[in-house]
């Protein structure tokens, strides 16, 4: 049976039904143009519609001829493929179609597709094309592909445990990496030897056709680089490990299989893997909101932030940043940026693909520093990026940097359930640690093997702790008083918990030589190790035997000899959960004691790794849009610097006060505290314009309805000393309250007058 006798709907493949008929046709590339795309497209989706189940089919090739005369034979779903990502070269008409336009791979994920709609189309056109020209077009390339879902079940992307079982049959090394081990493996290294043994069996499923004959299930999956969460995929086929416990640790057992080769077979396993369901349930119901509210505000902060409507204007900034472009991530995430190599050097824009940068030190434009929108005139798009200015002329341009951080912290809790996993902090010990001290998990007691009695003997050594280093995980003193001084055993109950210390000192009592043993995690901060109930009892009893001894030291000597065989600290081990990644960033911009540390370039840099370490995709630019509104003058919180002076001071302020401090009445009036806003002195004195203006006007039509007369923001019609805020009586007669107490009342309880009154 022929392949015209099987594939005959010839009124729905266009020019192509001369391709079923005689077996080859040439298509010139110069003929296919806008009006006829669909043409070719749907007569193609048609012809695999109605026979991509034959081989016969797939046998046929279709030879492109391309302008300059040189030609490729592709088969049908090659072409099909390529002709629709030529779609907005053509649609466009800007250029021709070449062959350096062919995507030609065995396996193409969307990351290919990305950099080919970026390379050809927006890269070539973001500057002389509206935006909302390309932003269409490529709409209209994407769906398309939606269309390809007919064809799934053909395709029948799916998985079967059979192919597992032939495969560990055919191959020892899968079968051993699917029945891994990790009890012997140090807690903090699980997740990452779960994931080498990933690495390995996915290199074996590779390679699965010339182990076992033919092609594992997951191999084009694999090959491509989509559709499997490599995370859940270990825990499904290898290794559960470990698992977060929502307080910002882990729990100290891990699940030693996975979910095909040993479930949850025990009580304690069912229990630490539901835990994962309850935490995903817990940020959901509790750290969304929290997003959203935080989502409100930020963009309340930024909402007046805009563009200079000059794309031409560069403003006379004297204040350039500094930023280390210490990996390509920083170098791609500075993209299309102005910059200088010296402050006063030449500018250039940033090629994210120049790896020659990585590892130096630039001086960038920014928002932050833009002279344009310290004036009140919009950001300057040599300060903005041009490129990214030209995409972003007619966006909001505060809200769209707060939109795209915030969107994606509160999808990260959305998706809790999928994206919870165990990534621990790495723990680095002081050099005197191994010689004194075993860890198990997270138990601290002495090593026996480190003491001889005839060289090294136990009896020569003892611990010290001192009264001013040992700590409280909470601010009640009472139960640092009662830790060392409880005469009985009444503050048995006091929690394990609670009092900690961050260094210990080994000292040799018969050589003099001292032994300091600590700790600090990856971010440099100490590792806090925590008393345990045996050592407070013997703190305890040492003390009351010799209290004034230790009231007059302050400092508390044990011998080594009484410590063994005991559990003295436990640590907690730390993990890097979702709810820490929003926590970092809103800390840097909205605490004061975080904020309020750093210069403007390191809180830049700080956000950066926030944002990257919490796997948040986005351009430095939106969140040095963000800091900008939170960059006041030193002498006066309602203006911004005079960036044309060099080297001009400046004052951060949280998010928090920047919204309290805002410029413009309204803003304020709109955050919180309404009450407080209005009796606050420095709102009197607020007389910057907000897009929110008009929300609070008696009649914002007759304002919105006439044609404005545009002047400097910078020199604002408001009389001096003219507050922009009015009162009304009731029939609507303007008026100052003679009484401003007696008026406020009505937004106040009695009660809470008292900072009124003061």
């Amino acid at each position: 049976m022929n392949l015209e006798s099987q594939v005959n709907n010839f009124n729905n493949y266009y020019v192509y039904s001369n391709l079923i008929r005689n077996g080859s046709i040439v298509i010139k590339t110069d003929t296919i143009s806008l009006d006829n795309w669909s043409n070719h497209y749907y007569a193609l989706f048609s012809i695999l519609q109605d026979g991509i189940e034959l081989k016969e089919l797939h046998q046929l090739f279709i030879t492109v001829q391309f302008r300059t005369g040189e030609t490729v034979d592709l088969t049908i779903t090659d072409f099909l493929f390529n002709l629709m990502l030529w779609y907005p070269i053509i649609a466009l008409g800007r250029d021709y179609i070449q062959p350096r336009h062919l995507m030609f791979k065995k396996f193409t994920n969307s990351r290919d597709i990305k950099k080919f709609i970026d390379k050809y189309f927006i890269i070539p056109n973001r500057k002389d094309v509206h935006v909302k020209v390309l932003n269409n077009t490529i709409a209209h390339t994407l769906y398309p592909f939606l269309e390809l879902d007919e064809f799934s079940l053909f395709l029948a992307n799916t998985l079967n445990l059979e192919d597992d079982i032939e495969l560990m049959q055919a191959s020892p090394e899968f079968d051993s990496l699917i029945h891994c081990d990790m009890s012997d493996v140090p807690i903090e290294q699980v997740k990452n030897k779960g994931m080498e043994v990933v690495k390995k069996a996915i290199n074996i499923i590779l390679d699965s056709k010339n182990i076992m004959g033919h092609e594992h299930c997951l191999k084009n999956a694999f090959a491509a680089g989509e559709g499997i969460n490599k995370k859940q995929y270990r825990e499904n086929h290898y290794n559960i490990g470990t698992k977060p416990d929502g307080q910002g640790s882990i729990y100290h057992e891990i699940i030693n299989q996975s979910y095909i080769t040993g479930g949850l077979n025990n009580y304690t396993n069912q229990f630490i893997d539901c835990a994962t369901a309850r935490v995903a349930q817990i940020i959901s119901k509790k750290n969304v909101g929290e997003s959203g509210g935080f989502s409100r505000i930020l963009g309340l902060n930024n909402i007046d932030t805009f563009l200079n409507p000059d794309p031409n204007y560069k403003c006379q900034t004297r204040n350039l940043i500094p930023i280390t472009i210490s990996n390509s991530t920083i170098l791609n995430r500075m993209k299309n940026r102005t910059f200088r190599y010296v402050p006063e050097g030449i500018e250039f824009e940033l090629d994210p693909d120049d790896e020659s940068l990585v590892g130096k030190t630039l001086y960038f434009r920014s928002p932050i520093t833009c002279a344009s929108y310290a004036r009140g005139t919009g950001i300057c798009h040599a300060c903005y990026g041009r490129s990214l200015a030209n995409i972003n002329s007619n966006i909001n341009t505060g809200r769209i940097a707060t939109e795209i951080v915030t969107e994606q912290y509160t999808q990260m809790r959305l998706s809790a359930k999928h994206l919870l996993e165990s990534l621990i902090k790495t723990i680095t010990w002081s050099d005197s640690f191994n010689m004194f001290f075993n860890i198990e998990v997270n138990n601290i007691s002495l090593s026996e093997s480190a003491f001889n009695d005839d060289v090294n003997p136990i009896e020569d050594y003892v611990l010290r702790i001192r009264e001013d280093e040992v700590m409280l995980e909470n601010d009640d003193d009472f139960f640092k008083h009662l830790f060392y001084s409880s005469p009985d055993n009444s503050v048995n109950d006091v929690p394990i918990y609670n009092v900690y210390v961050t260094d210990i000192n080994i000292i040799n009592i018969r050589t003099g030589e001292e032994y300091l043993i600590n700790s600090v995690e990856e971010d440099g901060s100490c590792v806090k190790m925590f008393i345990s109930q045996d050592l407070k009892s013997l703190i305890r009893t040492l003390i009351n035997k010799n209290k004034e001894e230790y009231l007059e030291a302050d400092e508390l000597n044990i011998p080594l000899r009484l410590l063994l065989d005991k559990n003295l600290f436990s640590i907690k081990i730390q993990n890097n959960d979702l709810g820490k990644a929003l926590d970092v960033f809103t800390d840097l911009i909205n605490k004061k004691d975080v904020t309020k540390t750093f210069t403007i370039p390191d809180l830049v840099g700080r956000l950066q790794t926030a944002t990257i370490n919490g796997n948040i995709n986005v351009d430095s630019i939106h969140l040095e849009v963000i800091l900008a509104n939170q960059v006041r003058n030193i002498n006066d919180r309602l203006e911004k610097p005079d960036w044309n002076r060099p080297n001009e001071s400046y004052e951060i302020l949280t998010l928090n006060e920047a919204l309290t401090d805002n410029p413009s009445p309204v803003v304020s009036l709109l955050y919180q505290k309404l009450a407080k806003v209005l009796y606050y002195p420095l709102t009197y004195k607020k007389i910057k314009p907000s897009i929110f203006d008009p929300f609070f006007m008696r009649k914002p039509k007759k304002f919105l309805n006439v044609n404005h007369e545009v002047y400097d923001l910078n020199e604002p019609k408001l009389k001096p000393g003219y507050s922009p805020v009015v009162f009304f009586d009731k029939n609507g007669k303007r008026e100052r309250p003679k009484n401003m107490k007696e008026f406020l009342r009505q937004f106040k309880k009695e009660e809470d007058m008292t900072e009124l009154e003061d």
